[in-house]
């Protein structure tokens, strides 16, 4: 199987290890002014608003697509994208790891609350950043995989976001002193982290099921992000001082 990573950066280089250390796959690299042929697997780690235009690139060619997350921070080129997909009938997949928590993966009905603190200026390469709702969307998506429901709440000067997305209760800062990450249900918390063996677990699961209806394909995740554009106003970019 012959897979490109898309945008060697800090994500991309852990995809590259991860594949090479557990699978044995020596991934190709591009960045996203190339684009090799022959690929089956497209990995694509770059900026969040180059995902879709390269995505299409890719899908024209005939590749499978694996979309670091956030899907797109608009829906530019998203129907676009879909037709492609559609017509090749292409495995699709926004890739969301804290789903593969042995908790989450067996226990996400349970979860009544979800947290991320963080402190976005720590980020390597990050200055200028997307929402909140989009860089800390792994909460989201674990509350809306739980049960689909709308999202609702406040946005506080694009770095902190305290609101619900079905039944579940989300709280996301970007511009905290803590590092803390966790679920919490009636019985307990758990904390979270985006651990190597989360990606090992991704890559193993997607490697086996590679189909056209694959969890979290575009059309899963789209839903998703459209809630989130509804709660932003474009451009909707900030600084944090170093």
């Amino acid at each position: 199987m012959k897979i490109c990573v898309i945008g060697p950066g800090s994500i991309g280089k852990r995809h590259i290890r991860i594949l090479y250390e557990h699978f044995g796959i020596c991934p190709l690299v591009a960045d996203r002014n190339t684009s090799p042929t022959g690929i089956d697997v497209a990995v694509i780690c770059t900026p969040t608003d180059t995902h879709i235009p390269i995505a299409i690139e890719y899908a024209k060619k005939g590749a499978a697509l694996f979309i670091e997350k956030p899907l797109s921070n608009s829906l530019d080129g998203l129907d676009e994208l879909n037709r492609i997909v559609n017509i090749k009938g292409l495995p699709t997949y926004v890739a969301y790891p804290l789903r593969f928590y042995d908790f989450i993966w067996n226990n996400k009905n349970e979860i009544e609350s979800l947290m991320c603190l963080t402190n976005a200026s720590n980020w390597p390469s990050k200055r200028q950043l997307d929402h909140v709702l989009l860089e800390l969307s792994h909460e989201l998506d674990i509350a809306y995989w739980k049960s689909p429901g709308e999202l609702s709440g406040k946005v506080i000067g694009n770095h902190a976001f305290y609101g619900k997305l079905g039944d579940t209760f989300i709280t996301l800062d970007m511009n905290t002193e803590y590092e803390v990450r966790y679920a919490t249900t009636w019985y307990g918390y758990y904390d979270l982290k985006v651990t190597d063996e989360l990606y090992r677990k991704q890559w193993a699961w997607f490697l086996n099921n590679m189909h056209y209806g694959m969890m979290n394909n575009i059309r899963r995740a789209r839903p998703l992000l459209e809630m989130i554009l509804k709660l932003t106003i474009r451009p909707c970019t900030f600084s944090i001082k170093s």
